[in-house]
């Protein structure tokens, strides 16, 4: 009896790890009900750039340079297309907790979210202006050029947050528009990355957590929303948790981040996205080393196909930028440099 008791207590362990593997490797071959185009496959990077510390995002590619910046706030690293250094610049700007860079040559818009900031620097001069415009913090931001933004904020009385559009050279809002949905959560459930392409002249969310892109004109009105090619057509997470403190309030999801696109950009009438949804013709072990980017006509929200990125020394993709058939992608602490096949 007890030889069958201690064979059981050494047993019953196995049999559980095993399983629990069976069922996530179930879970993980499980189909979702769409395919994708693989005309291209996996792409390899004609150049990677190592960092000695965490990049943050290519902040524009210009036709001639790149410009990368770091955490470190006003550092802006400067690369051919290439992915040769070419210099490192120390803008002159205060610590900000968060910070966001757009450049409209000659001059780069460096923004502070928390506490609502704007350094408008000139590179080549290096010198800069410090503005404070009035509103509460800010989440994401998109360019639309000649000191003109989009700007996903809070806005006072309202649990959520709202698209407003900021004159840098005015230093003035001009109108705010809430998002279609609202959970009145703090803008967690319908976080997204925001956009601007300048050959459609169209702002688009691209949403984490929902298989869906929004299009907006430069009034904030929504003109059409469209499917990614997923069928996460729901927000993967459903609530939110609200905490006051005194006279402020935090705003945290119940459930762990589920992203369907996890990162995006557009260019040339074109957006492209990085899509943690697995596809029916794709083996999870595949994508377990590589990732699809999904590309999209923003004219109509057409599927035009896919190609997969490498992941270097086990980084995934935190951002990525495109100009032509150039698509830099930034990883943590290295930058890869790609020529991407044409979709036009």
């Amino acid at each position: 009896m007890k030889q069958k008791t201690i064979l059981l207590v050494t047993i019953l362990p196995i049999l559980i790890i095993v399983g629990l593997w069976s069922l996530s490797e179930m879970k993980a071959s499980r189909d979702n009900g769409f395919q994708r185009k693989k005309s291209y496959l996996l792409l390899a990077p004609s150049h990677i750039l190592q960092c000695s510390q965490p990049i943050k995002e290519v902040a524009a590619i210009t036709n001639s340079f790149a410009y990368i910046t770091t955490l470190s706030p006003g550092q802006i690293i400067v690369t051919d297309h290439n992915g040769i250094e070419k210099q490192v610049m120390r803008l002159n700007v205060d610590s900000i907790d968060f910070q966001e860079t757009a450049i409209d040559f000659p001059d780069a818009y460096i923004i502070g979210g928390n506490k609502l900031t704007v350094y408008k620097c000139n590179l080549e001069t290096q010198t800069s202006q410090k503005l404070h415009p009035p509103g509460p913090m800010l989440t994401r931001i998109a360019s639309l050029g000649n000191g003109k933004f989009v700007f996903r904020q809070f806005k006072n009385g309202i649990r959520d947050q709202v698209f407003t559009r900021y004159n840098v050279r005015s230093n003035s809002f001009h109108s705010s528009k809430l998002l279609p949905q609202s959970f009145n959560d703090g803008g967690v459930i319908t976080d997204g990355m925001l956009h601007y392409d300048s050959v459609t002249n169209r702002i688009l969310y691209v949403y984490f957590r929902r298989g869906v892109f929004e299009c907006l004109d430069t009034a904030l009105n929504l003109l059409s929303s469209y499917k990614t090619i997923d069928t996460f057509s729901t927000f993967q997470n459903t609530s939110a948790r609200i905490k006051q403190r005194y006279s402020f309030l935090s705003f945290t999801s119940h459930d762990p981040a589920k992203f369907i696109n996890y990162s995006s950009c557009c260019a040339d009438g074109l957006l492209y996205v990085f899509s943690m949804a697995r596809a029916d013709n794709e083996k999870p072990e595949y994508l377990s080393k590589n990732m699809p980017i999904d590309v999209y006509a923003i004219k109509n929200g057409k599927y035009l196909g896919s190609f997969y990125l490498p992941m270097i020394a086990h980084e995934k993709i935190q951002s990525l930028k495109v100009l032509g058939n150039l698509l830099i992608a930034v990883y943590y602490t290295q930058v890869g440099y790609y020529k991407i096949p044409s979709f036009s």
